[in-house]
């Protein structure tokens, strides 16, 4: 907890908003977001399952990769 703590005072700016970037996603027109997704799915090919699935995503089960 320190850790974290000591980054966040110093590299604050490097820590992701998530509601930030919601905010941004949610602005986007259909055809930015088309591009988003196909982005995405050729450089993970194996997220491909995630856009084709009927139901939203157990968020906990999909595996990610910082800076990757």
């Amino acid at each position: 907890i320190i850790a974290l703590l000591y980054s966040w005072v110093n590299d604050g700016g490097e820590f992701l908003d998530v509601e930030d970037v919601l905010t941004e996603v949610r602005a986007m027109k259909k055809e930015q977001l088309l591009v988003v997704i196909e982005n995405i799915i050729r450089q993970n090919p194996e997220y491909a399952e995630l856009f084709l699935k009927r139901q939203p995503p157990d968020w906990d089960e999909i595996e990610t990769e910082i800076g990757g």
